[in-house]
This record gives structure tokens, C-alpha cells and sequence, in this order.
């Protein structure tokens, strides 16, 4: 057998980004035509990415959920700044807290009020999500008109996590660091608040610029002065980094939401939806996972479940997540995607899947 190499997309954007749902709506694209599309904008942006010295293989910590890895955001008063320019002033601070190898999505954003603003709306959000306090100092957190900005970034480590609480503790309109890495009402919250803006990966940041600027251009059109930290930035048209490298804040996955639709799209020009597709696990692989992954299903609160309570209680988890690291062999015959399910509270187990839309099955490859 011939083992054909593997295409991946590590997350495909179709939550906030309305380019692919627009787009389909307008030209009434059918599902080979929405694949064709898809395909048109992987190519380019791996072609330009190459060409600016990055590979995108590299990237899967900054656009795909970690296990290990953690979501913090730093929460500031922006009314306790002495500018305007919160924004900036907080990059100059944070930026050189990172290790220099580092690699991290950023997201930022003030607090968006619901239709009926309430008077302390973050801190009764607070209230509902214990989990996600870390250390903030909730005595600062119920202003009336919840005046709060917010710093998001992912793939950070247990000391990144620390530098940087620590490295503001001083400054006058911090709050405190949100915990970021479970589910919550909060998380849920924010991820329909911030907005993505760039990514750095070790001494590099990655921005979109203008769709009509000349891919090959590198422009920074954010008021953000990078140069200064020792980090050139590398820039790509925004619609290929809006749908291919922007990360998604994880919340529950809703039937009307049609991100999860558009990344099985870009498996295959002829997508099944999964929501009744029955998860497979063979007693075979069940073997190999006790004998190989034994700790990964301890973890998952897994261990003691024959392969139909374990194949179970993965299908329970399914609907609600996103899908990523979706892969397609080069001769289309094997799809394959992730997801990262919370079997547990407090526990993220990575479960890889193969995808069979004619069979309407997904078969369990592994657990993380």
C-alpha cells in the first residue's frame, strides 16, 4: 500500500468570518464549487507564507486548541490608562515579557454589552464562571458600566502564564489574568467579543494587510510599532489570513452555526453532516490505546469503558466541539480531523477521527 502524504488545514474560520458563507450565498455555490474555493485559498496562503520564510505545518500551537498549553486574558480597566491608545500601551508592555521563541495568537477587544446592558455585567458573567476567575481581583470587577479591555493569547506555558500576571501587577488599570482553558459561560462570552489581530511566531508577526496589496508585500497597518521589540512582520491579503490563521476562542458548537459545515466541505467536495454519523472504535485499536495510551484514557475518565462505552461518550462529546487539523490524503481517499473534547470537567482529551461520509461513520484513530 502506498502511503500517500497528507494536506492539512490546521482550523478553518467560518464562525465570525462571513468571506466562505457570503460567497456561497451570493454565486449559490454547490459543495464541489465550495471545496474548489477553499482549496484556492489553502494554496495561496501556504505559497506566500513559504515565501516569506514561514511554514505553515509550524503553526498548528497558535490556530489549534492545546491540551497542554493554556488561554489566558489579561483584563484592563480602560479607564485607569493615562491614553487613549490602550491598545498600544499594553503591546509595549506585554511584548517584551514573551520568551523570544515563543509562538502565540492574539485576540483583543473591549467587553460588548448584551441588547440590555446590565449595570456590573462582566462581574455577574464572573459569578457564573468560577473556573475561569484565575487571578483577577474581583473587587475591581463589577463597575457599572463594565469599562474593561482584554488581552487574549494562547499556547502559553505554565511560566509564560506567570510572567506575564506578574508583569503587570503593577500597572494601574489591571484587573488580572483570565483562566481560559476550560469551558465557560465567560469563554462562551468573549469569543463573540474580541477580534483577532496577529499572530507571533518566535521573532516573526504574522498580519493580514489589504486584499489588493501585492501579496509579496510585507505592511504593518496596525498602530502597533513591532521594530522595536526585534520582530519583523510578515503580512498576507486579510482574506486568506481571516479563514486560515485566525484561532478560534472554543465555545459550544450550535446546529446553526456553519463553521463546522464549511470544514467538512474542505475535506471533501461531497460533505455529510456528522450529527448522526455513529462513532466507531474496533476492539483492535482498543487494545493499542490501553497498551499505548492508557494514561489518555485515565485521564479521560475513559479507562473502565468497553470500545462501545468509550465510542459512546466520544459521540456525546462530538456535536458541541469544532473540528480541526482537518486532513485529507493527496489521493482523497482518507479524511481525518481532531476535535478537543472535555470528557470531564477540567479535562481536555484530543481525539483524532476518520471521517467516512459514505459509510455516515467516524472511526476513532487515537486519543491524546
Amino acid at each position: 500500500m502506498i502511503p500517500y502524504p497528507f494536506q492539512t488545514i490546521h482550523t478553518l474560520e467560518a464562525r465570525s468570518n462571513a468571506l466562505l458563507e457570503v460567497t456561497t450565498k451570493h454565486f449559490q455555490l454547490n459543495d464541489p464549487q465550495i471545496f474548489q474555493m477553499i482549496q484556492g485559498l489553502l494554496q495561496p496562503t501556504v505559497e506566500i507564507l513559504a515565501s516569506k520564510g514561514i511554514v505553515y505545518e509550524d503553526l498548528r500551537n497558535v490556530l489549534v486548541p492545546s491540551r497542554k498549553k493554556h488561554d489566558r486574558a489579561l483584563v484592563f480597566n480602560y479607564n485607569k490608562f493615562d491614553t487613549g491608545d490602550y491598545g498600544r500601551d499594553v503591546i509595549d508592555r506585554l511584548m517584551p515579557l514573551l520568551r523570544r521563541d515563543s509562538s502565540h495568537s492574539f485576540l483583543f477587544g473591549d467587553w460588548l454589552h448584551e441588547k440590555r446592558a446590565r449595570a456590573g455585567a462582566f462581574g455577574k458573567w464572573l459569578e457564573i464562571s468560577p473556573g475561569a476567575i484565575g487571578t483577577i481581583n474581583l473587587e475591581l470587577a463589577h463597575e457599572r458600566y463594565s469599562p474593561y479591555y482584554f488581552a487574549y493569547l494562547n499556547n502559553l506555558t505554565d511560566a509564560d502564564a506567570m510572567r506575564l500576571d506578574q508583569g503587570f501587577r503593577t500597572h494601574p488599570a489591571y484587573l488580572g489574568s483570565l483562566d481560559l482553558d476550560f469551558d465557560s459561560a465567560l469563554k462562551t462570552y468573549l469569543s463573540t467579543c474580541l477580534v483577532r489581530d496577529f499572530i507571533k511566531h518566535r521573532k516573526v508577526i504574522i498580519k493580514g494587510h489589504e486584499d489588493d496589496r501585492d501579496p509579496a508585500e510585507d505592511c504593518n497597518i496596525s498602530r502597533f510599532d513591532f521594530a522595536q521589540f526585534g520582530l519583523t512582520v510578515r503580512s498576507l491579503p486579510s482574506m486568506y489570513y481571516g479563514v486560515l490563521l485566525s484561532y478560534k476562542i472554543e465555545r459550544l458548537h450550535t446546529p446553526k452555526d456553519g463553521d463546522r459545515r464549511f470544514s467538512l466541505n474542505a475535506l471533501t467536495p461531497a460533505p455529510k453532516m456528522i450529527d448522526d454519523f455513529e462513532v466507531q472504535l474496533d476492539e483492535a485499536k482498543l487494545k493499542h490505546l490501553q497498551k499505548e495510551k492508557g494514561g489518555s484514557l485515565k485521564r479521560a475518565g475513559m479507562a473502565g469503558l468497553d470500545a462501545r462505552g468509550i465510542a459512546r461518550r466520544i459521540r456525546e462529546k462530538v456535536d458541541g466541539s469544532y473540528i480541526y487539523r482537518l486532513a485529507r490524503a493527496t489521493n482523497g481517499n482518507t479524511l481525518k480531523f481532531d476535535v478537543m473534547i472535555e470528557a470531564i470537567p477540567g479535562v481536555r482529551t484530543e481525539c483524532a477521527l476518520k471521517y467516512l461520509p459514505e459509510e455516515r461513520l467516524l472511526k476513532v484513530i487515537t486519543l491524546i
